[in-house]
């Protein structure tokens, strides 16, 4: 694995393989939402360089780290897929992916997203117990793709 200097001081990880290619194009550091991608030209990012998905079709991260561009990080998925796969939203209290508190039970509801509708998992006396329980339905669900709060 090798560093590739982005502006904005980052750095993007490439395999050796794609090194010497990739070295040569002028690429820049792009920041879209709350990630980090390198980029070529003005819509040209390198994931999708590398990965060349045939159309309709996305790349996804593993680790989340839209600057980690080698191949055992990347996957080529569809949009449905890839939008599973997404971390702690900003506005989380819980500290937990899926996790809320429900005032009306007094206890931590675990839901899954599916189709950008909530499937209620269950409540529960404690914010971790809901998250396990979540994490469960979340692998059930969406398999490879579910973003989990506990990696095992």
């Amino acid at each position: 694995m090798k560093e590739i200097p982005l502006t904005k001081g980052k750095v993007a990880l490439v395999d050796d393989c794609d090194h010497e290619l990739l070295s040569k194009l002028k690429l820049h550091a792009r920041k879209c939402g709350n990630k980090w991608y390198a980029c070529h030209g003005a819509t040209d990012y390198l994931h999708i360089l590398i990965m060349n998905p045939s159309r309709g079709m996305e790349v996804d991260h593993i680790n989340g780290n839209g600057l980690d561009c080698t191949r055992n990080n990347m996957r080529v998925c569809t949009h449905t897929q890839n939008q599973r796969y997404q971390g702690k939203q900003t506005s989380n209290s819980s500290g937990y992916i899926g996790v809320s508190w429900q005032i009306i039970s007094a206890k931590w509801r675990a839901y899954v997203s599916v189709n950008s509708k909530q499937v209620h998992v269950g409540l529960f006396n404690s914010a971790e117990e809901a998250a396990h329980a979540r994490d469960q339905k979340a692998k059930e669900l969406h398999g490879e793709f579910a973003w989990l709060n506990f990696k095992d």
